[in-house]
């Protein structure tokens, strides 16, 4: 399993930095995995478990507008490559986060968001750990001018400013910075595009299904899947009447925060 490389885009094609940290809501399911697990389901009203839901939705919601206008963007190959392994082990096949990332990797970005290139240029960050990959990104925003977007400082209890970390450091140098949220609000219907997003991947999963060397994996893999979709997306839930909350008040900041 690994992430899709392109060498190398021409950097006047390049919309935006991806941070790992959003990559690491779209490609994997960890977060929401784990406060489930330490939480409980019982109070899916919990704060910490709509922060989770709100930031998986609108990183989710980010690639659906990538994809939508073709844009290619870039990240720090190995920083990405080695967090979304470690939230979802390749080797772990009774995981639901493996398959996730599995399934996301070969069957939603393939047939769902073909036209989103995330281009992870090989070894653009070799060696480099923690504050060193913020470094490189900041370094690589600020030569080419190019926004950031990031998921840093978005907490359960709104937004943190901390000087050290990359979103404040990045405007410190005068650099756009946007969560996923701030970058794609006003440019789709959110709703429309989940309609559009669902009815697409039950459309191509009998597909997909029918060509899968493993035909009862696949389906109650993507059967899985469009479950954790919708709960994210729509805040659906088998055995609830109400969707439950999927967004924060203040998941929605003024621009250059």
């Amino acid at each position: 399993m690994d992430l899709p490389v392109q060498i190398k885009a021409e950097w006047s094609d390049v919309m935006a930095f991806v941070d790992t940290n959003v990559a690491l809501d779209i490609y994997t399911a960890a977060d929401v995995l784990r406060d489930h697990e330490r939480l409980g389901i019982d109070d899916l009203e919990h704060r910490q478990h709509v922060y989770r839901r709100a930031r998986a939705r609108e990183s989710l919601l980010l690639a659906m507008f990538f994809n939508d206008t073709k844009a290619v963007t870039y990240g720090l190959h190995q920083e990405s490559k080695r967090q979304v392994l470690r939230a979802s082990p390749p080797d772990d096949h009774a995981s639901f986060g493996t398959h996730y990332t599995k399934f996301f990797v070969r069957f939603v970005h393939e047939r769902l968001l073909p036209d989103w290139r995330d281009t992870w240029e090989i070894d653009n960050d070799a060696g480099l750990q923690g504050q060193e990959c913020d470094d490189r990104l900041l370094a690589l925003a600020a030569e080419h001018s190019l926004p950031i977007i990031t998921n840093e400082g978005f907490t359960p209890d709104g937004f943190i400013e901390d000087p050290k970390k990359l979103r404040q450091r990045a405007r410190a140098r005068g650099l756009a910075v946007y969560t996923p949220r701030e970058f794609w609000s006003g440019k789709m219907d959110e709703a429309v595009r989940i309609d559009q997003f669902l009815s697409r991947f039950c459309a191509e999963a009998s597909k997909y299904i029918s060509t899968h060397r493993s035909p009862p994996m696949a389906h109650d893999s993507l059967s899985t899947i469009l479950g954790y979709y919708k709960l994210v997306l729509l805040g659906i839930t088998e055995g609830r009447d109400k969707p439950v909350s999927v967004t924060l008040p203040w998941s929605l900041p003024k621009q250059g925060r």
